[in-house]
C-alpha cells in the first residue's frame, strides 16, 4: 500500500482538498513530495473515488506532457490513483511570492514544494537572495512569461497560476535561474484561446491582490509571454481585454465562457450510454452484411445507388465506437476529449440528410419510370415531363447537401447563432419532398405507388430527427472541457431521461431507414439500375431503358432502329475548336403530344384511348 509512505513522511501543509508531505520512497533516496487526496465524508464514496483517481491521473499527465515538452516542472516520481497519491520532485528554492514579498496568500489552499523553513525568511535575506543570483523583479517576470508561453504551446492549462505555484531554483548543470511551475491539480487540456486568456488573467489578479506593489511589472509577464507565444498572441490578448473588460469575478468571466458552448444533442458520454452505444454499434454493423451480399450479384448490385447511406453508415460506425469507448471510461468531473465531442455533434447534425439525398434519387428514378415508352401498358414517352422531374428534384438535393455543409461549420465553431436555421431547413425541405410525392401519387399513371409510398414513409420517419434536434437546441451545455457531475444540469442534456428521449427520437429513424435501405432489394423495388437515373445517358441511348425488377426489358425504351444520328466531333478537336456540333432538330410535329402537360395536371389514374382523347381533360 502506497499509503504507507505518509506514515514516515512529515506534514507540511494541509489544504482542502489535499495533504502535503515531505518523505522518501525508500530510506536511502532524496526527499520528494508527496500529495495525498484524502476522502472528502460529504461526497459519495463512489463519486469520490471517480474524482480522487481522475484528477490525480489529469495532474500526472499534465507533468509528463510539459516535462516531454522542455517545460519547467517537478519530475514524477510516483502515481497512484486508486490511493489518490502523487509523488513529485521536492525543489529546492524559494517561490516567487516570498521572494517578491507578497506575505500570505488567502487564495491558495495548498503549496506543495515550499517549506515553512523559507516561508520564515526575512525580507532583507531575499534581497541578498536576489543579488547573490544576480536576479531583478524584471529578470523573474522575463522568466515567468517564457514557461507561461512554454506550458501554453503545448495545450496545457494550469488552472491555478498564481506566484506561491513558482518556484525559483538553479537550472540543473548551470548556474542560471529558473522558475518551476508547480501544484498542477487544477489543470486540463485545452487549445481554445478562452482557456488560456483565463489563465493569465486569473496571474493578473493574483498579482493585484499578493503584491499590489509590483503589480506594474505584470506587463513585463506579458511581452516575454507574447514573446515566447508568437502568432498565437493576439488572439490571446484580444480574449484577455474581453476579460478584463466584461468579467470582474470568476464567477462572472465562467458565466460568459458558459453562454457559447452549444447543446450537446446526446449529451456528454456516460456509463449510461455505453450499453445502447454498444447495441447501436452492432445494429449499424450488421446492416452492411445484407448490402454486401448484394453486391456480388450483377442484377442487384448498387454502384452510386444508395451510396450516402452505406457512407452514412460507416460514419455511425465509427462514432458510436468512440462513444462507448468515452462511455467506458467516463469518470464525473473528468477532462472530456472536446475534439470528439465535436466529431459527434457534427456527425448526429449532418447524418440523416445524407439519407434523404439517397431517397430523392429513389424518387427521382421512379418518376423517370412513368414517363417512358412501354407498348404494353400503352405509355407514351414524355420527355419533357421526364426533364421536369430532374429538374424539380435537383433542388431538395442540392439543398441537403449545402445545409449539411452548414450544419458542420456550425459545429466547428462557426455560424452558431443560426443553427436553428439548419434543421428548420431541412424539416421543411422533407415535408415538402413528401408532400410532393403525396399529392403526385394518385395523379401520376404508370407510377410505381408502393415504392413512392415507401419513400414517403421514410421520409416522414427521417422529419422526427429536425423535430426533435429543434425541441433541445435551446439548451445550452456548462462546459465542454469537463465532463458534468452528478445531478447533470438540464442544458447538458446528460440526464437519463435526456438520453432515452435522444436514443428514441434521434438514433432509432436512422436505424430503420438504413435496414430498410440496406435489406431491400433497391433495383428491383425502385425499378432502376446500378446508377440510378442520369440523365446524361439520354444523349446516348435516347430515353431511359425501362426496367423490371431491376433488369432492362429487351426492346423497351430503346432507341428506334436505324435512326440517323449525325456523328459528333472528338473530344479534343471541340476543346480546340470552342464548338460541339449538334444533332439536327426534326421540324416535324406529331398531331397530339402528351407530353404538353403541366405537373399540376396530369394524366388521370385510368387509361385513355384515342377516340376519347379530343373529350379529356387536357
Amino acid at each position: 500500500m502506497s499509503l504507507s509512505l505518509l506514515e514516515s513522511s512529515v506534514l507540511v501543509q494541509q489544504g482542502a482538498e489535499a495533504r502535503i508531505y515531505k518523505g522518501t520512497l525508500h530510506p536511502n533516496q532524496p526527499q520528494i513530495i508527496l500529495k495525498h487526496r484524502f476522502k472528502k465524508q460529504y461526497r459519495h464514496p463512489t463519486l469520490d473515488n471517480g474524482l480522487t483517481k481522475s484528477r490525480v491521473v489529469m495532474e500526472a499527465r499534465a507533468l509528463m506532457r510539459c516535462l516531454r515538452n522542455g517545460v519547467s516542472v517537478p519530475g514524477i516520481r510516483m502515481v497512484d490513483p486508486i490511493d489518490g497519491l502523487l509523488g513529485v520532485e521536492l525543489i529546492d528554492g524559494p517561490s516567487v511570492r516570498t521572494v517578491l514579498g507578497g506575505g500570505a496568500d488567502g487564495d491558495i489552499e495548498e503549496d506543495e514544494e515550499e517549506t515553512a523553513e523559507t516561508d520564515e525568511v526575512a525580507g532583507s535575506e531575499w534581497d541578498d537572495f536576489l543579488s547573490k543570483n544576480q536576479l531583478t523583479p524584471e529578470a523573474i517576470m522575463k522568466l515567468i512569461g517564457q514557461e507561461i508561453a512554454k506550458m501554453h504551446a503545448v495545450d496545457i492549462i494550469h488552472g491555478d497560476l498564481t506566484t506561491s505555484n513558482m518556484m525559483l531554483r538553479k537550472s540543473p548543470g548551470t548556474d542560471e535561474m529558473e522558475v518551476v511551475l508547480i501544484d498542477f491539480g487544477l489543470s486540463y487540456q485545452s487549445a481554445l484561446v478562452e482557456d488560456k486568456a483565463v489563465d493569465l488573467y486569473v496571474l493578473e489578479r493574483a498579482f493585484a491582490s499578493t503584491h499590489p506593489e509590483s503589480e506594474p511589472l505584470f506587463a513585463t509577464v506579458l511581452d516575454s509571454y507574447a514573446e515566447g507565444s508568437g502568432k498565437a498572441w493576439p488572439g490571446i490578448k484580444r480574449r484577455l481585454d474581453d476579460e478584463k473588460m466584461g468579467s470582474k469575478t470568476d464567477d462572472e468571466t465562467s458565466s460568459t465562457t458558459q453562454k457559447q458552448v452549444l447543446a450537446l444533442i446526446g449529451g456528454f458520454p456516460t456509463q449510461d450510454d455505453f450499453i445502447p452505444s454498444v447495441v447501436l454499434l452492432f445494429l449499424f454493423s450488421f446492416s452492411l452484411s445484407p448490402w454486401i451480399k448484394r453486391q456480388y450479384d450483377p442484377d442487384t448490385r448498387t454502384m452510386m445507388l444508395g451510396s450516402a447511406t452505406t457512407l452514412f453508415t460507416m460514419g455511425r460506425i465509427l462514432l458510436y465506437s468512440f462513444r462507448q469507448l468515452e462511455a467506458h471510461r467516463h469518470v464525473p468531473g473528468e477532462q472530456t476529449n472536446v475534439g470528439m465531442l465535436i466529431y459527434e455533434q457534427m456527425g448526429l447534425a449532418a447524418g440523416y440528410m445524407g439519407i434523404m439525398l439517397d431517397l430523392i434519387a429513389f424518387a427521382r428514378a421512379i418518376l423517370v419510370n412513368a414517363t417512358l415508352e412501354d407498348p404494353r401498358r400503352r405509355s407514351k414517352d414524355r420527355p419533357t415531363l421526364r426533364g421536369r422531374f430532374r429538374w424539380i428534384l435537383w433542388y431538395p438535393a442540392f439543398t441537403f447537401f449545402i445545409v449539411s455543409m452548414l450544419t458542420s461549420l456550425c459545429w466547428a465553431g462557426l455560424l452558431q447563432s443560426i443553427r436553428y436555421v439548419f434543421d428548420s431547413v431541412a424539416l421543411f425541405t422533407i415535408l415538402c419532398f413528401a408532400g410532393g410525392l403525396v399529392y403526385l401519387r394518385p395523379r401520376l399513371e404508370f407510377v410505381d405507388q408502393s415504392a413512392l409510398g415507401a419513400i414517403v414513409k421514410l421520409s416522414l420517419n427521417l422529419a422526427i430527427i429536425p423535430i426533435y434536434r429543434l425541441s433541445v437546441l435551446h439548451h445550452s451545455a456548462p462546459s465542454l472541457t469537463f465532463a458534468p457531475i452528478p445531478p447533470y444540469p438540464p442544458g447538458s442534456l446528460t440526464a437519463t431521461p435526456a438520453k432515452v428521449l435522444f436514443y428514441i427520437f434521434h438514433a432509432l429513424p436512422e436505424v430503420l431507414a438504413v435496414y430498410y435501405i440496406h435489406c431491400t432489394n433497391i433495383r428491383a423495388k425502385f425499378n432502376t439500375g446500378p446508377y440510378g437515373d442520369w440523365s446524361q445517358d439520354d444523349a446516348r441511348h435516347g430515353i431511359p431503358q425501362l426496367r423490371e425488377d431491376g433488369v432492362i426489358v429487351d426492346g423497351v425504351g430503346v432507341p428506334p432502329v436505324g435512326q440517323p444520328q449525325k456523328p459528333g466531333l472528338r473530344w479534343w478537336l471541340r476543346f480546340l475548336l470552342f464548338f460541339e456540333s449538334k444533332p439536327s432538330r426534326n421540324t416535324e410535329r406529331d398531331e397530339f403530344d402528351p407530353d404538353k402537360e403541366s405537373l399540376l395536371t396530369l394524366v388521370p389514374t385510368r387509361s385513355i384511348t384515342s377516340v376519347e382523347a379530343d373529350k379529356a381533360w387536357w
